[in-house]
């Protein structure tokens, strides 16, 4: 109905085309194009990550009044025990957005989040979700199901929606909860931390778009790129609109990023945020290049190779096990491979980002380090 009949994410994936000599377009998965709503792809590819160092997918979760998109893959898991796989969610709370077509129509809305009309609806979102905590194969902190909520500063009444999941949780089967707020960008104030146990950074959108103190309040950094970047993301969804607008028509063109730069910022943002008070997850990123879904507009951060990308990750892990008790690093991502962020082993590198996240945690390990988690849609 929004992308033409028969419509994947592969089709776009597929026909991408390079920009530039040099450019590594279109990728293909080694092992050729695969369908994760099958029993098996899900298990053999936690197998694959597992014996390179990874312990745990994270899985983007829609929900809209009981509608969730994408959620085949969960529900194959969570329906079958048998599956060897550690998991946990990501409430994705946005509303579904027509994104792809330029930066304005990321404000069309597709599908409407709403935030559960009535009690009906809410609770059983309670009991969808508490369906999954209670699965022995979902991630834990301090024995306490992980749960993170990629926009919750957009969450009406957020105090009480999460008091009231927390309550039924307990009721239902006495678990307690560690919910994480994912930071996507700067804030002018962050108020809505105190109701979370932990902040989740992700990353690269943190090193592209936000100053190296993420958490500096009404002061957004020195007044350069990242500066006015995080100014214009924090504004009011109407006023964004027209900015996106005025973005398509005149400046509808290639952006390029420096891969040790953005890796640099990352590893600053990350040590700067350790000051905050709670815990702070920190996240990697393997390489960005959404030209499948953006083509001639798109953001291509410049410079990978498996090599650069181990060598950073080994930093960061080293960083984690220096100023982090809970010893949790996510990477952004297993499969995104419309952004070009992914682990699985394509047809121009191998398995080579993945032999790096095997050494980097090896490393880790000696030092006294623990977990490395992949994130996955």
């Amino acid at each position: 109905m929004w992308w033409g009949k028969g419509f994947t994410e592969w089709e776009i994936v597929r026909n991408a085309k390079p920009l530039f000599p040099g450019h590594l377009q279109p990728k293909v998965p080694a092992g050729g194009y695969f369908d994760l709503t099958e029993e098996g792809q899900i298990e053999a590819q936690f197998r694959l990550a597992r014996s390179h160092g990874i312990d745990g997918f994270v899985f983007y979760h829609y929900w809209y009044e009981k509608k969730r998109p994408l959620g085949k893959p969960l529900d194959l898991v969570l329906g079958n025990r048998g599956l060897d796989v550690k998991f946990s969610l990501c409430w994705a709370n946005h509303s579904w957005t027509r994104s792809w077509r330029n930066r304005a129509g990321s404000l069309d809305v597709l599908i409407e989040q709403t935030y559960e009309k009535d009690c009906g609806s809410r609770r059983a979102h309670y009991e969808f979700l508490h369906r999954a905590f209670v699965d022995a194969r979902y991630i834990r902190v301090d024995g306490k199901p992980l749960f993170q909520i990629y926009v919750p500063e957009e969450i009406p009444d957020l105090a009480g929606y999460l008091d009231g999941l927390r309550e039924h949780c307990l009721k239902a089967s006495g678990t307690g909860l560690h919910v994480s707020a994912l930071v996507t960008g700067w804030r002018p104030g962050w108020g809505h931390a105190r109701h979370f146990d932990s902040l989740t950074l992700l990353q690269p959108a943190l090193a592209l778009f936000s100053p190296a103190d993420i958490f500096s309040g009404n002061r957004a950094g020195k007044m350069d790129a990242s500066y006015w970047s995080a100014r214009v993301r924090a504004l009011p969804l109407p006023v964004k609109k027209i900015l996106y607008r005025v973005q398509d028509r005149f400046f509808n063109r290639v952006s390029m990023f420096d891969y040790g730069d953005v890796w640099d910022k990352l590893l600053v943002q990350t040590e700067n945020s350790h000051k905050q008070g709670m815990p702070v997850f920190p996240c990697a990123f393997v390489d960005f290049d959404n030209t499948p879904r953006y083509g001639g507009r798109a953001r291509i951060i410049k410079g990978f190779s498996p090599e650069s990308f181990g060598g950073y990750l080994k930093k960061l892990l080293s960083l984690s096990v220096r100023s982090s008790r809970e010893g949790i690093v996510f990477i952004n991502a297993w499969n995104e491979w419309g952004e070009g962020m992914y682990l699985q082993p394509d047809e121009d590198f191998g398995n080579a980002r993945l032999t790096e996240v095997l050494e980097a945690k090896k490393g880790a390990l000696a030092s006294g380090g623990h977990g490395t988690g992949g994130g996955t849609e």
